[in-house]
C-alpha cells in the first residue's frame, strides 16, 4: 500500500497540484487587473512573483504527506528501491528527465496562464509537454541507434556501453529541458512587465 502511495503522490498527484498551482499563480491579479497594482508596491517583480510562489507551494504539503506516509508504511522496500536506483546511473538520469519534464510543464501551464486563462494555459501546457516528450524520446534514441548501426549493431554492443550511452542520452536529454524551462522562466517574466504596463 505504501508503494502505491509514492508512486501515485510522485506520478500523479504532484503533476496535477503543481498544475493547479502554476495555473493560477499569477491569473487572478491579471484577469482582475489588480497586477499593477501590486508592483506598486517597494518591492521589485522578482520579489512579488517569488512571494506568490513561496506561498502558494504550500499547497503542496498534501502531496509531501502523503509521499512521506508512504515510505513510512513500506520503508524497507523504499529503502532498497531508493539503493537500486542510486547504483544505476539510467534510472537517476530517468529521474533527472522526468523532474525536468515537471518544471517545463509548470512553467509552460503558468506562461500559458497569463497570455490566455488558467484552463486553456494547462492544456496548452498538457498538449506541449505531451509532444516535447517525444521529442524528448527522439533526442535520446535517435543517436544512439545511429551509434548501434555504426558500429555494427546492438550484438557488437555490451549492457555497460548500452546503458552508457542511454545515461548520457538522457543527462543531455535532461539539460535540454532546463535549458528550455529557463526561456520560459524568462518569458513568464517579460509578459508579467508586459501585464504590469496595461
Amino acid at each position: 500500500f505504501g508503494e502505491v502511495m509514492t508512486s501515485m503522490t510522485l506520478f500523479f498527484m504532484l503533476p496535477v497540484e503543481s498544475m493547479l498551482i502554476a495555473a493560477r499563480l499569477f491569473r487572478t491579479e491579471i484577469k482582475d487587473r489588480t497586477w499593477p497594482m501590486l508592483l506598486s508596491l517597494p518591492q521589485s517583480l522578482p520579489e512579488i512573483a517569488y512571494a506568490k510562489l513561496g506561498g502558494a507551494l504550500f499547497a503542496l504539503c498534501p502531496c509531501v504527506f502523503w509521499f512521506c506516509a508512504g515510505i513510512v508504511l513500506n520503508s524497507e522496500d523504499f529503502a532498497k528501491v531508493l539503493t537500486d536506483i542510486l547504483q544505476e546511473p539510467t534510472a537517476i538520469c530517468g529521474f533527472a528527465v522526468y523532474f525536468a519534464h515537471l518544471l517545463l510543464f509548470v512553467h509552460l501551464t503558468a506562461l500559458f496562464s497569463v497570455l490566455s486563462n488558467a484552463w486553456a494555459g494547462a492544456l496548452l501546457a498538457m498538449v506541449t509537454s505531451f509532444m516535447g516528450i517525444w521529442v524528448n524520446y527522439a533526442i535520446v534514441l535517435v543517436p544512439i541507434m545511429i551509434l548501434t548501426l555504426s558500429s555494427g549493431g546492438p550484438s557488437a554492443w555490451g549492457p555497460t556501453t548500452v546503458e552508457t550511452y542511454f545515461a548520457i542520452g538522457m543527462g543531455a536529454s535532461a539539460a535540454l529541458i532546463l535549458l528550455l524551462t529557463g526561456c520560459v522562466h524568462f518569458l513568464i517574466g517579460v509578459r508579467l512587465k508586459s501585464a504590469a504596463a496595461q
